[in-house]
């Protein structure tokens, strides 16, 4: 069933949707001390690990089916942290944040490629010029330094550009980092 929110746009599900990003420190090599996004590739781009909410289902009893359905990973593997739902109007999705109670690898994922064709772990310096799906591209992607924890520099222990000003941008997409080699 097709719904068409507030915003004009044609969304499928009538309980709206829900997703999952894993997110993590990145340990070493380029990028150390940057958070990483597991996020999932499907015909229309990468995006959350998701889909949609049977009658019934509660956002989060939804994100947790479809993460086992779509990359084969049981909620127990995973410590759910904040949530961030993108009201449409009339359609909702809903994004829960988490993060891997033990060290997750891709290879430790058992993919429905019927849904899901790869899984790939993203800073958000890496994001730009990615294909994404418009409504996470639209909605979501700009909400990630509001909903993720800062990028660390491990040479000084701080936040990336570090002013000491809590109402200063941390960091994320579109927002000049400096050098971050050497």
């Amino acid at each position: 069933m097709s719904i068409y929110c507030a915003h004009g746009h044609r969304h499928i599900g009538k309980y709206g949707a829900a997703g999952f990003i894993i997110f993590r420190y990145r340990k070493a090599g380029t990028g150390a001390g940057e958070i990483e996004m597991l996020l999932a590739r499907r015909h229309n781009g990468w995006s959350t690990i998701g889909g949609l909410i049977d009658r019934g289902e509660s956002p989060l009893q939804a994100a947790f089916r479809e993460l086992k359905e779509e990359i084969g990973l049981h909620h127990s593997f995973i410590i759910p942290v904040t949530v961030s739902p993108a009201d449409h109007g009339g359609w909702c999705y809903t994004t829960f944040l988490a993060m891997p109670r033990t060290d997750l690898e891709i290879s430790d994922l058992t993919l429905d490629l019927r849904e899901v064709s790869e899984v790939r772990w993203f800073t958000r310096r890496e994001l730009q010029g990615q294909e994404l799906h418009w409504p996470f591209r639209d909605y979501t992607v700009p909400q990630l330094d509001t909903i993720l924890p800062p990028d660390w520099d491990l040479r000084t222990g701080r936040p990336w550009n570090y002013t000491g000003d809590p109402k200063q941008p941390r960091g994320g997409i579109g927002i000049n980092r400096g050098n971050r080699e050497g």
